[in-house]
């Protein structure tokens, strides 16, 4: 009886995976078909080229995913895949790249419309509960002087009731599981403590990175932005930051300023949430600090701007360097 319901759930899976490369096949289908048409409006087909990648390339991980079939007759004991992820880890050093939900028979689903939201790609978090609260705290003790803008005590709560299923609701604050984009933050923020942790981009924070990064291509294709898809660029700015891609952190952060030009943050945040405040000045300091580093040019211009740099109570290293640079 065991044995048949293993046969069913892995037959189950396959065709789960079969539906998966359907969807995969006419995506790609559709953008060998745009571009083969003629255009009068470059802009309107690159919008349109790019919306249809996005949408390959989720189906591409939804496959990928798919395709990690295991029986559940084996052992589910933890495992890693050396040929792609060759990290000699020193003794002691704790393991960050288990990821648990390769043992789960929901992985099979994330490809359907039950486990998506009709705009987001949802994937589960590649860390337990305390590796994700380790790194937070790890990220807290290196970053958070310069970067107080990250809530990470929301993602910390967060991190310990993140599931694979996120409605699609847009919300304020940080902590919920009701808004895709707090999951989109918590991964960065683990990804980024990662690669400090490891002096590097691994297999695991290039994939969680790569997912949050398709989720604000997606909103910003089709919705307004608002200040948390601002704060979810500069987290990818700050995460190529500590993998040395200087120009991948320079172009991050140059969407980022020029999400604050379009929201007019340069003028005034008032009305928004004190850490809205902060975030711009972080971002301030990275424009120049990524432009100096990559002879590229600034995004925001002094001359732009048109409000003075605050007065916080905790001085940050970040609001220190502001009003240094523009005194």
């Amino acid at each position: 009886m065991a044995k048949d319901q293993q046969q069913l759930l892995i037959a189950s899976r396959y065709q789960c995976l079969g539906r998966q490369l359907l969807e995969l096949q006419s995506s790609l289908d559709q953008t060998l078909k745009h571009m083969g048409e003629p255009t009068q409006d470059p802009k309107a087909y690159d919008r349109e080229l790019d919306s249809l990648l996005v949408q390959a390339v989720q189906n591409i991980n939804a496959c990928r995913v798919g395709a990690q079939v295991r029986s559940p007759s084996r052992s589910t004991t933890p495992i890693v895949d050396v040929s792609t992820e060759p990290t000699q880890l020193k003794p002691g050093e704790p393991h960050y790249f288990h990821d648990p939900t390769w043992d789960s028979a929901e992985w099979g689903t994330l490809g359907s419309s039950k486990n998506r939201t009709t705009e987001y790609t949802v994937f589960p978090l590649p860390y337990s509960k305390a590796q994700a609260l380790e790194l937070i705290e790890h990220f807290r003790f290196e970053t958070e002087r310069f970067y107080p803008f990250i809530p990470l005590d929301c993602l910390a709560s967060l991190a310990g009731s993140a599931t694979d299923f996120i409605t699609h609701t847009e919300t304020e604050g940080w902590g919920d599981l009701l808004d895709i984009r707090n999951l989109d933050m918590l991964r960065l923020v683990l990804g980024c403590s990662t690669a400090s942790k490891m002096n590097r981009e691994t297999k695991v924070t290039s994939r969680i990175t790569s997912i949050a990064f398709e989720n604000l291509i997606t909103k910003m294709n089709g919705h307004n932005i608002d200040a948390k898809d601002i704060a979810i660029a500069t987290l990818l700015s700050i995460y190529h930051l500590q993998c040395d891609e200087i120009v991948l952190a320079w172009r991050k952060i140059s969407i980022a300023a020029k999400m604050c030009q379009e929201l007019s943050l340069y003028k005034s945040t008032i009305g928004e949430p004190l850490w809205v405040s902060k975030m711009f000045w972080c971002i301030y300091v990275l424009d120049k600090r990524l432009s100096f580093m990559s002879g590229f040019p600034f995004t925001i211009n002094d001359e732009d701007i048109e409000r003075n740099v605050p007065e916080y109570a905790s001085k940050s290293v970040a609001i220190l360097f502001t009003r240094l640079t523009i005194s």
